[in-house]
């Protein structure tokens, strides 16, 4: 019997051997050149585990556990390791269209952070913004959890509803209810406003995009446009050679970005294009992030745009994807990155020429009725936006009293709405869609104003 023991045992030692050694054959590069020995280590622990603990492990789940692992000793936010369900949905991102609520997040000091709310996706239309955080997904505390766990709990079928708790600055966490949807990130979108001041809004740096950029500007010019306003707020960032395309369009030969490396090595990225030359604004917010501050930072370093806005995110790192054998991939950062005069982005993001703050009240966040009585910030959301439709001149704080059943009764009167005093959901449509008329964006007046007077 103990001889057969010894003989089960060594069979058992050589598949592990063996396994160690077929697992580390396929590494590809530089891993391949690395002793077996510490990668032998984590293949016998999982093996063992996984055939002989008293509880079924799956060897599955124990690899995809110490990836996460390997991913969080690297004490950095933005690197990570994905499995295989969510790397694929992560590669759909990056393609431009994905199944959710329209958000790029990120982990800060502990806390699920709100990067980016895309235009025109159901995040934006409920008002989320860039720097909220998420501190829970219908009722489930996340504290402590990654990225891609609030991502995979987030994504879901689209027309499904879900609610987030947020928490915006120093308020109280409050409830807001998505339902999600088919969101396809826009890229470029133009037009050609008065006075020949060409308006371009990037709103993510993908495949492309610098290619899109230098069309629409000659299609401008030839109608006409004398100048132009960039609009950069709310753009998480993207590809870095697409960002460089699009900065080199308007600065100077020389360089546009340096890129800083393990070890303090440093690459400079050049501009051999010639400057387009022509009156620019650039539009930024807390929003306008990595790639976008790439392009934000060049143009304010070569003085040949004039930045208008809210300091930047202040993402100054760079990531790849890296696919592994599993089906998994890991977003590892490789660099950051300095501005042309030597800034470090990282941290401290881009401060604006010209500094200005929009109104924050531009947009209702309706999640039900509200009557005299209520409190919460969906209250403050609805006296701000009466506030800027000219109905509401009390303060504006978390509390529905008489002030807001008038002013709320003034509006409905106006628009032949049922005058109730309270907010419904036609009352909200009216108020949102009066919003997107009247709100002022005092951003983009001082850009055109700045454009204008140097045409």
């Amino acid at each position: 019997m103990r001889s057969n023991w010894r003989k089960t045992i060594m069979a058992f030692i050589l598949v592990v051997c063996l396994a160690s050694t077929c697992f580390l054959s396929v590494t590809p590069g530089k891993a391949a050149v690395i002793s077996a020995n510490p990668f032998n280590a984590v293949v016998q622990a999982g093996i063992y585990l996984s055939q002989y603990h008293w509880q079924d492990l799956s060897l599955e789940a124990l690899i995809d556990a110490a990836l996460h692992s390997m991913a969080k000793m690297a004490n950095d936010p933005y690197t990570q390791y994905f499995p295989a369900e969510r790397y694929r949905a992560l590669q759909m991102q990056v393609e431009g269209e994905f199944t959710g609520i329209g958000v790029r997040i990120t982990e800060l000091d502990g806390e699920i952070v709100i990067l980016t709310a895309f235009p025109n996706t159901p995040a934006d239309d409920v008002g989320l913004r860039p720097n909220d955080c998420i501190v829970s997904v219908d009722g489930q505390d996340i504290t402590g959890w990654t990225t891609t766990q609030v991502a995979e709990l987030v994504r879901g079928e689209a027309g499904t509803s879900i609610t987030l708790g947020i928490k915006r600055g120093d308020q109280e966490p409050f409830p807001v209810v998505i339902q999600r949807a088919v969101v396809q990130v826009p890229t470029v979108s133009s037009e050609l406003l008065a006075d020949g001041i060409g308006y371009i809004q990037i709103s993510y740096f993908d495949q492309g995009t610098g290619a899109e950029v230098a069309e629409i500007i000659d299609l401008l010019k030839a109608e006409g446009a004398r100048g132009f306003v960039l609009d950069l707020r709310r753009n998480p960032g993207g590809l870095l050679n697409e960002c460089v395309k699009v900065a080199e369009i308007f600065c100077p030969q020389g360089w546009i970005v340096t890129v800083i490396t393990r070890g303090d090595y440093e690459e400079h990225i050049y501009s051999e294009t010639p400057p387009l030359d022509m009156p620019l604004a650039v539009l930024v917010d807390g929003g306008t992030a990595s790639a976008a501050e790439v392009v934000a930072g060049a143009i304010k370093d070569y003085h040949v745009g004039t930045i208008i806005g809210e300091r930047t995110y202040g993402k100054g790192s760079m990531q790849r994807l890296l696919g592994l054998a599993n089906g998994g991939g890991l977003k590892m950062t490789y660099a950051h990155y300095a501005t042309p005069a030597g800034h470090l982005v990282e941290g401290q993001g881009i401060t604006p020429d010209v500094v200005i703050t929009n109104s924050p009240y531009t947009r209702l966040i309706y999640q039900g009725p509200l009557a005299l009585g209520a409190t919460g910030p969906a209250v403050s959301s609805l006296e701000g936006a009466l506030r800027t439709l000219g109905y509401f001149s009390g303060p504006v704080d978390e509390y529905f009293g008489t002030a807001t059943v008038q002013a709320l009764q003034s509006y409905q009167r106006d628009q032949n709405l049922a005058v109730t005093g309270g907010l419904n959901e036609a009352t909200a449509r009216a108020i949102q869609e009066a919003l997107r008329e009247a709100a002022e964006d005092a951003q983009l007046d001082k850009a055109l104003e700045i454009v204008k007077g140097k045409i």
